[in-house]
Order: structure tokens, then C-alpha cells, then sequence
């Protein structure tokens, strides 16, 4: 399966399956510490950057936001979803 820590595909792969889904049914949500916003992208997941705690990839480009608690109503957003199958299943 290869290595299981971000930023490897495999650990994210691994993550989708066990929930059930496709990688492009996930949201992934982190600071950007170790490439981990970058590795989630490239399975095809929407990769989410907060900067609650920390600041670690000023230079991401995709979407952000500062807490967590803007999560729920960010989701909401249709402006974020990359493909149509893709739906918010559960964000409380």
C-alpha cells in the first residue's frame, strides 16, 4: 500500500476506504504542515487550509479559512465543490 503518512497518497486512499467513499467525495482539512494539503489534493480530494493554529503554508492557493467553526457554512458554499457527485454528508 506504500508509506501511511501524509503527505503519501496511500494514506489518504486509506481514508476514503475506510469511510466508504471516493477520495473525491473527502474533505480535507489542515494547516499545510508537511505537504499534507498538497498530498490530499493530489488523490483528488478538496483539500481545506485553516490557519486556527497555525500558519505553516502561507503560499497555499486553494480555499481557507481562520477557524473550524466556519467549516459547516464554508461546505454549504457551492463555490467549492470541484466535482458534481461531491456532497457535504454529515458537517456537524
Amino acid at each position: 500500500m506504500g508509506e501511511l503518512a501524509k503527505p503519501a497518497p496511500a494514506i489518504y486512499r486509506l481514508a476514503a476506504e475506510r469511510l466508504g467513499v471516493r477520495p473525491a467525495e473527502c474533505v480535507f482539512v489542515g494547516d499545510g504542515a508537511d505537504g499534507e494539503l498538497a498530498g490530499a489534493r493530489a488523490v483528488g480530494m478538496t483539500a481545506f487550509r485553516t490557519t486556527e493554529h497555525n500558519d505553516t503554508d502561507p503560499g497555499w492557493g486553494g480555499p481557507a479559512f481562520f477557524t473550524l467553526d466556519s467549516l459547516p457554512a464554508t461546505l454549504r458554499e457551492p463555490s467549492w465543490v470541484s466535482e458534481p457527485s461531491a456532497r457535504v454528508r454529515d458537517v456537524t
